[in-house]
């Protein structure tokens, strides 16, 4: 597959530690520790929501920070997505949406969700995974209007195809969905049929190219083409079960999006010790080519104790995101938060103040006020960040949580 106007991609957004303000100085002595290297208390705390104090929700899973500074997630429970504004009040749902599973919104804010829809096969009512998308924007009389997300009739924009009965019970599902800065895009897509030839396997990481349409007649924007990574296998960079995915591209907007087309993946094949992935696009004389960035695997111990690229360290990591210099995944079967730098170690930069100077872990399972009886993450499924807050889908808990990473507060 060739790309033209690559971008390179480096993780450039600086991400500073933040310490809140209220009212009354917060006692971080309420709060239950995490792993830290010294005594200086580093840590995310939850906040509440301002407009929605009981953020009570039917399973919540992949959350994006929108393009235009609201969040969007999907409401598994109820098949449909919601749209909370940055008070946490839910300003919008959509229609009903059969099995979502991932989101994704574009930079011209037309939402795009992965989902499945029904068609009859040699007489049998069949399901196979859709790509649907929700436009936001009224462009009715020239003048662009939002529109409400309750009124956007949602239109496909890509069904996977099936013309054989092995393709038929493959159980084929777009897993996740990520944007780039111009707007193509890329979709993970696992299923049965297990093979190297990404013409027949179902596992596969597709590409969108921008102005993608079924209906173009140009030829080159009709079909998706497979990025070119290994599916079986345990190597780094192999593309098996993919769970989720992510771009650089990330809000908030401005001229500065990062301009790439590397991603990040994460799988969920028990045999595989590495689970989170990192792919570089590279453009040369030789030809454009993606290809496992293998930075992620180095474990600098001047800098850090702990490292992404540990072996096992991952269970069945649900979501991976990026901001600045940072990546974000959630594991789902270990209940877990997870913070990394760009280069792969875990945790933040110390406080000045800080004696050991090595990154601080800040990852965690538990939160809370009450020492003895915590607050537990309980598979969660969904994570974005958007300065200063940290949004997790803490899906059988029901809730959205906003947290914020504290330094130095007494």
């Amino acid at each position: 597959m060739k790309m033209t106007n690559a971008i390179r991609i480096v993780l450039i957004v600086t991400f500073s530690l933040l310490a809140f303000g209220c009212g009354e100085k917060l006692d971080l002595r309420r709060f239950p520790t995490t792993a830290v290297n010294d005594p200086v208390p580093v840590r995310y705390i939850p906040l509440p929501w301002g407009a929605s104090p009981k953020n009570s929700f039917n399973r919540p899973t992949d959350i994006i920070a929108g393009w235009d500074g609201t969040f969007y997630f999907i409401e598994e429970g109820a098949s449909r997505i919601v749209n909370l504004d940055a008070s946490g009040q839910v300003i919008g749902v959509s229609r009903s949406i059969r099995k979502p599973m991932a989101i994704a919104q574009t930079r011209n804010m037309q939402l795009l969700v992965t989902a499945v829809d029904t068609f009859r096969f040699q007489g049998a009512l069949t399901e196979r995974a859709v790509i649907l998308r929700l436009n936001l924007v009224d462009t009715t009389g020239g003048v662009p209007r939002r529109r409400n997300l309750s009124d956007v009739i949602p239109d496909t924009v890509y069904r996977h195809p099936i013309t054989t009965a092995a393709q038929a019970n493959a159980n084929v599902r777009y897993t996740g969905i990520a944007t780039f800065f111009d707007n193509s895009f890329i979709v993970s897509r696992i299923g049965a049929i297990r093979s190297e030839n990404p013409a027949v396997a179902s596992n596969a990481i597709l590409f969108f190219p921008r102005g993608f349409d079924v209906n173009s007649p140009n030829p080159a924007l009709q079909q998706p083409g497979a990025i070119p990574l290994r599916v079986n296998g345990n190597g780094y960079g192999f593309a098996d079960s993919v769970s989720s995915l992510t771009t650089l591209a990330v809000p908030p907007q401005s001229p500065d999006v990062n301009r790439s087309f590397d991603f990040l993946f994460t799988t969920v094949v028990p045999t595989q010790p590495l689970k989170v992935h990192r792919i570089r696009f590279v453009q040369s004389s030789a030809g454009d080519v993606f290809a496992p960035d293998e930075s992620l695997l180095n474990q600098n111990a001047a800098v850090g104790t702990r490292f992404i690229s540990e072996p096992n360290r991952f269970s069945r990591p649900s979501d991976v995101s990026v901001s600045g210099n940072f990546i974000f995944v959630v594991d789902s079967e270990q209940n877990k938060f997870y913070q990394f730098t760009a280069q792969g170690v875990e945790g933040v930069p110390p406080p000045p103040n800080a004696p050991d100077r090595r990154n601080v872990i800040v990852s965690f399972s538990e939160f809370g006020i009450n020492e003895r009886n915590p607050d537990r993450l309980d598979n969660p499924r969904g994570v974005c960040y958007l300065r200063p807050y940290l949004y997790i889908a803490d899906t059988n808990n029901g809730r959205i949580l906003r947290m914020i990473l504290t330094t130095d507060i007494d």
